[in-house]
């Protein structure tokens, strides 16, 4: 008799198949896999059964269908199937069932493979309504998924394809997807491709694509590596149309440029400043060392001492979101003069920025000069009123 160990080793299997071990003579010697499930279904305990052949355990009927099936095996080199049913206790149990002969030092071995047909059906069934359900949420889905092999080619893409980029499945298959790509833009997708069979996955890629309708379109596409029933590997990528979002960052980063060349063409002094009170821009400073704004109080150092508290006080009002009233401070200009500066400003939040404020500065030392100097005049003038009338 074989080792049982080792034999186990060789026979047991997944759940719901049962694998039976007979001599040459007929009589059971062991029994491997999903056993308590057959037991339930058909009322034998497999104590019953090891060691004994198909008459002492079986209907007559059965017996003989059975010990012809082991005889047959034991005759033949190739293994075959059949269908078989046996009276279990609350129903006919229907199988599928594989004879083969081993061979072994202690003579020949058939073993018999049964799987119970109607959880195979079932399973079957329950696989192919989850894979319509499935095939169903992705055509409805946002996201175009295709499906690549080792040398980039198009094996497979969802029917929402006509709805997402204009175009039918049937027009991606092949080097069809690559050809609609911006010819700009066709080596980063090659690059992500070929990294994501050596990496797994490639993270996202922003590509612009031929729309069936002419337009370039703008898609981001992710994906990873399988290994495939057939053992070959394989990529699934998922593709969707973002478009509007890049044309709305680009409307965004139009504006931000727009109102950058308005603030460097101003002759005040405009300076942003994030929540965390640093200087996100400066218009008289070296656009070059933008990369590296200082902090407000670094800034503020060219303010009189005096009047610094002042200042900080009321930027960290405007970078809440309250209004503050404009205020002057003095500011030491390149040749260390002081120079009055009349400041103003408004506060507001950014969804990806945070709080921000713009502070616009204007020289007024000219305009304080001159208000003092009418002051003077008009002093000199009342002076001289009030003398003659002495």
């Amino acid at each position: 008799m074989p080792d049982r160990l080792e034999l186990a080793a060789k026979l047991l299997d997944s759940a719901g198949t049962v694998r039976v071990v007979f001599d040459s003579t007929g009589r059971c010697l062991d029994v491997f896999g999903d056993v308590e499930r057959h037991e339930r279904r058909l009322g034998v305990r497999v104590g019953v059964v090891i060691g004994r052949v198909p008459e002492d355990f079986l209907a007559p009927r059965v017996a003989k269908n059975l010990r012809g099936w082991v005889d047959r095996a034991r005759d033949q080199d190739q293994p075959f199937r059949l269908t078989s049913s046996m009276d279990g206790v609350d129903e006919l149990v229907h199988y599928n069932v594989e004879f083969e002969r081993l061979r072994s030092e202690e003579g020949d071995l058939i073993v018999l493979t049964s799987d119970n047909l109607a959880d195979r059906t079932r399973i079957e069934a329950e696989l192919r309504i989850g894979e319509e359900r499935y095939r169903d949420l992705i055509e409805q889905s946002c996201d175009l998924v295709m499906e690549f092999d080792l040398s980039g080619q198009v094996t497979y893409a969802t029917a929402n394809s006509l709805r997402i980029c204009g175009h039918p499945p049937a027009r991606l298959l092949g080097s069809g997807a690559i050809e609609l790509i911006h010819p700009e833009d066709r080596e980063e997708v090659r690059t992500a491709l070929l990294k994501m069979f050596g990496e797994d996955e490639f993270g996202t890629v922003l590509f612009r694509a031929r729309h069936g309708n002419g337009d370039w379109i703008w898609l981001e596409s992710s994906g990873r590596r399988y290994l495939g029933d057939d053992g070959t590997t394989r990529a699934t990528t998922t593709t969707r149309d973002v478009s509007e979002r890049v044309e709305t960052t680009q409307l965004l980063e139009d504006e931000r440029h727009r109102y950058r060349v308005l603030a460097d063409s101003s002759f005040d002094w405009v300076v942003e400043i994030d929540e965390h009170a640093r200087v996100v821009y400066d218009n008289r400073r070296d656009p070059a060392s933008q990369a590296a704004p200082p902090s407000l109080r670094k800034v503020l150092e060219i303010v009189h001492a005096e009047d610094r508290d002042l200042a900080i006080r009321a930027i960290r009002r405007l970078i809440s979101g309250t209004e503050t009233a404009p205020f002057v401070v003095r500011i030491a200009d390149p040749d260390d003069d002081w120079r009055y500066v009349e400041i103003w400003g408004r506060g507001w939040s950014t969804a990806a920025e945070g709080q921000r404020a713009v502070l616009v500065g204007r020289d007024v030392t000219a305009d304080l000069a001159e208000m003092a100097e009418r002051r003077r005049l008009e002093t000199r003038v009342i002076e001289a009123e009030r003398a003659e009338n002495v």
